[in-house]
């Protein structure tokens, strides 16, 4: 099987260092990575990658917004797009179901065979099952627990499920202990 020549875009260095890492372990060619919307533009554009890994947010921006580019400036088959975040599939399933990503990946699944069971065809990675108590597996960390930035972020206003698991026995901050 050919390696996947993998361009990947994340507002966190950590994240983009240990991606590149566990992938290039995998057998998949790292051909470069960005940190935000117009240095991916320009690096989609210069190496030409088969795939686009592209976390929904970008600082400021929003993955979405970059993945709906890419999809529009390259219509004779250009890169597969697929999202990424620290989030589940389930907090963004509307907004990735409307855009133009050939699908999406926690970050927490991500290897070289969850991407090419995407770019096959043949859906999104197996679920890796309930969160990990102790808080997911990226190492960039826990996302904000206040939720995501972007627009198309998850249904519930509070954002999704602290990673860092259940709530303190004290219950919200702010609130009287039991």
């Amino acid at each position: 099987m050919a390696a996947l020549d993998v361009l990947i875009v994340d507002d966190s260095w950590l994240f983009l260092e240990a991606a590149r890492d566990l992938l290039e372990r995998e057998g998949v060619r790292v051909v470069g990575v960005a940190a935000n919307s117009a240095e991916a533009l320009r690096r989609a554009e210069e190496l030409r990658p088969e795939v686009v890994l592209v976390d929904v947010i970008l600082g400021g921006e929003s993955g979405f917004e970059l993945a709906r580019q890419l999809a529009a400036g390259n219509q004779n088959g250009g890169p597969a797009v697929i999202l990424i975040s620290t989030y589940s599939a389930a907090d963004f399933a509307g907004a990735v179901a409307g855009s133009p990503a050939a699908g999406f990946l926690p970050k927490r699944d991500l290897s070289a065979a969850a991407i090419r069971r995407i770019v096959d065809g043949q859906g999104p990675a197996e679920p890796a099952g309930p969160a990990d108590p102790a808080g997911p597996a990226d190492p960039a960390g826990p996302a904000d627990p206040a939720g995501p930035a972007d627009p198309a972020g998850p249904a519930d206003p509070a954002g999704p499920a602290d990673p860092a698991g259940p709530a303190s026995p004290a219950g919200p901050a702010g609130a009287p202990a039991p």
